[in-house]
């Protein structure tokens, strides 16, 4: 830790006083006209909060920070430091706990926490607390970790699926024994299903972003997102439903993820979503009403 006098504190950016998107960028927004930052850097200091903004002022140059930050609607924390403890004074609503400054990821530090931990953390986080988690989500650092990820819950979810599929047709009395030939090209298979899919995915919901104006940070941050929503592949543990359930609560993670981590509106994010499936229906329905056109000629 560094050494500070007994009158030096530091400011902790804490995010925006409500988590809504409208808050957000109106805090975007002041970060740019207030500090004379870029957007770009706005942004991140919004998704990496809490953060450490400015070290070693004074209390009355605290009382200032404190001042411009309220009234772009952002929260901070002001902490003073002595050589003997420290003492946070009041400026938010959100307590300030170690390790939450800056970007980061449970499963990309498994160096520290170990494997099984990691990838229990990250279920955790993904799963229950998913707006937090893709705020704080590195948009950068490479794509392998995210993929390992996606992989292990994704070859999971399939194996579980093709078992809960077996078990369903033993009980419908059309049980039918996979060969073991069968058993390998399933278990070569997936792994490259899930994979050529994740790539399939993310692109075509980053085309969509794009499209609606909401790609603000690039493809590897829309990757990760999608990569990382696989952890709501443990829902196929539920016998039978278990797939179906993970499908809605992937997208809806997605949703918030792609929000969080390209600092953009959620209506933006639906829309890129489902953007495919209004195609699709939009040319069904166009193909049903030209043959029922070209019948009714014929006719």
């Amino acid at each position: 830790m560094e050494n500070f006098d007994e009158n030096a504190y530091e400011i902790l950016f804490m995010g925006p006083a409500a988590d809504t998107a409208e808050e957000r960028e109106r805090v975007i927004q002041g970060l740019q006209a207030r500090f004379n930052i870029s957007r770009d850097r706005a942004i991140r200091l919004v998704q990496r909060a809490p953060i450490v903004v400015k070290r070693g002022v004074t209390e009355k140059e605290s009382d200032r920070y404190v001042e411009a930050f309220h009234s772009i609607g952002a929260m901070v924390r002001v902490r003073q430091f002595s050589h003997f403890n420290d003492v946070t004074r009041e400026s938010g609503t959100t307590p300030y706990r170690p390790g939450e400054e800056g970007e980061y990821c449970p499963w990309e530090d498994m160096e520290r926490l170990g494997f099984f931990q990691a990838f229990l953390t990250m279920l955790r986080e993904v799963l229950f607390s998913p707006a937090q988690f893709y705020r704080r989500m590195p948009t950068s650092g490479g794509l392998i970790n995210p993929l390992i990820f996606a992989l292990i819950l994704g070859v999971f979810g399939g194996v579980l699926g093709l078992t809960w599929q077996q078990v369903f047709m033993l009980r419908l009395g059309r049980f039918q024994e996979i060969a073991p030939t069968h058993l390998v090209g399933i278990t070569i298979a997936l792994p490259l299903i899930v994979l050529v899919s994740l790539y399939i995915c993310s692109a075509i919901v980053h085309l969509c972003l794009t499209v609606v104006g909401g790609n603000r940070r690039g493809f590897e941050a829309t990757f990760r997102v999608i990569a990382y929503s696989a952890a709501t592949e443990i829902f196929s543990l539920i016998p039978f439903i278990g797939s179906l359930i993970a499908f809605i609560y992937k997208l809806a993670i997605a949703i918030i993820g792609l929000r969080e981590s390209h600092g953009t509106g959620t209506g933006r994010v639906v829309l890129a979503v489902f953007l495919p499936f209004i195609i699709m229906v939009v040319f069904f329905v166009v193909l049903v009403i030209s043959l029922f056109y070209k019948l009714s000629e014929f006719l």
